[in-house]
């Protein structure tokens, strides 16, 4: 039994075309046919890479779940403007002395 497909009109640029339709013509394959396995490689390729930043994402709550313990529930107070401030006159100063 085949899978139930959605008709969908899709608009691809010239050269996708002219790249599908070869590929078609020399796997004796119809145009859909080869869409449609490019297309699940893409679309697999896509959750894989969502998969990753999520590991990532979770990778660095843990970070910050362990920063926190470690400083008992208390937040890093940072003045990032007078950070920048600083930062940017060490630069003058660098600049200056040159």
């Amino acid at each position: 039994m085949s899978k139930k497909m959605y008709h969908a009109q899709i608009l691809i640029y010239p050269d996708q075309y002219k790249k599908i339709r070869q590929i078609a013509e020399r796997e004796n394959r119809s145009i859909s046919e080869v869409s449609r396995e490019l297309l699940t490689y893409a679309l697999q390729g896509y959750q894989k890479e969502t998969y990753i930043h999520l590991d990532k994402i979770q990778a660095a709550d843990k970070v910050f779940e362990s920063i926190f313990e470690k400083r008992h529930g208390q937040m890093i107070e940072l003045d990032s403007v007078e950070l920048l401030n600083q930062a940017r006159q060490e630069r003058t100063d660098e600049l200056g002395s040159s």
